[in-house]
């Protein structure tokens, strides 16, 4: 079948396009003690939080599970479908400025129909570098480097999908918008990713850290997958999506703890001898590892 010739190079793509969209649906609440009914509530006061990231490790497990289908969603001509589990830590380190970020790839697992992969870890990319502000923005003047994408690579994580940039100062109601531009690997084929986000506090709940931001987030999605002959591809691709879902955020320290999300994107994958419409779904839960 047709779809087979871009198998893996979509269902790779398709765990990108997804961590690169704004997570969607509800994280579960943490359950809160029953107050004593003789005990009269407290008055409700307005809490402002200054997070800022500091240096150290976090462990992240990330898990993508993505439809894809030759054709629109109306007229469907093959569906494939995938899974990838991946583990990652990320570090940051202090700098002047600032924080260099590092994500590192612990190990990679996916599975798409019958088959199973399992993907060298322990790599560090170009992709996954980045210096940051302490509140978790890209620093000006800080281009990104180059990405070369290989076999040795056969999937990255970027930095932008693990933090998030917050304003200097936070509350229960506040709404903001970043852009966000990044290039990774899947299958050897680089991809880039430009995305508009929107976010806006819905609540702060208690968490084992402390307290932590409950946050919405929206993005429109533009994406595009130049020629890689070399790894084995050959094709142009280009597309736009949105996406939508929920953070979990600390308030203290700004880091993530956990998000989940769901895409939906339409690209167009262009060869030497064809030009095929595909349609995308994907849900992606993210998790601080223990």
């Amino acid at each position: 079948m047709r779809i087979s010739r871009y198998r893996l190079a979509l269902v790779l793509l398709a765990s990108v396009l997804a961590a690169c969209s704004t997570p969607s649906g509800q994280l579960p609440p943490p359950q809160r003690p029953v107050p004593r009914p003789s005990t009269p509530a407290p008055s409700r006061t307005v809490a402002h939080w200054q997070p800022l990231l500091v240096p150290g490790y976090t462990s992240y497990d990330i898990a993508t599970s993505t439809l894809i289908q030759e054709g629109d969603s109306t007229a469907a001509l093959m569906t494939d479908s995938s899974t990838t589990r991946v583990a990652v830590t990320l570090t940051l380190q202090p700098t002047a400025g600032g924080l260099a970020a590092v994500v590192t790839l612990d190990s990679a697992t996916l599975q798409w129909g019958d088959s199973t992969a399992v993907l060298p870890a322990n790599v560090q990319h170009s992709s996954n570098s980045v210096f940051l502000t302490n509140t978790g923005a890209q620093q000006a003047g800080q281009a990104l480097a180059p990405v070369a994408c290989d076999s040795a690579a056969p999937i990255s994580v970027p930095v932008q999908q693990l933090v998030v940039a917050l304003p200097d100062t936070v509350q229960v109601g506040s709404s903001w918008e970043d852009t966000t531009s990044m290039t990774t690997c899947r299958a050897a084929l680089p991809i880039s990713v430009a995305a508009r986000h929107s976010y806006h506090v819905v609540r702060s709940d208690p968490s084992i850290a402390g307290t932590a931001l409950v946050i919405q987030r929206s993005s429109e999605l533009r994406y595009s997958a130049g020629d890689s002959s070399g790894g084995g591809y050959a094709l142009l691709l280009t597309g736009t999506g949105h996406g939508s879902g929920t953070l979990l955020v600390d308030a203290e320290h700004g880091a993530l703890i956990a998000a989940t999300d769901t895409l939906t994107a339409t690209f167009s994958v262009q060869t030497a001898n064809a030009v095929s419409i595909f349609s995308q779904h994907a849900t992606r839960d993210i998790r601080q590892r223990p």
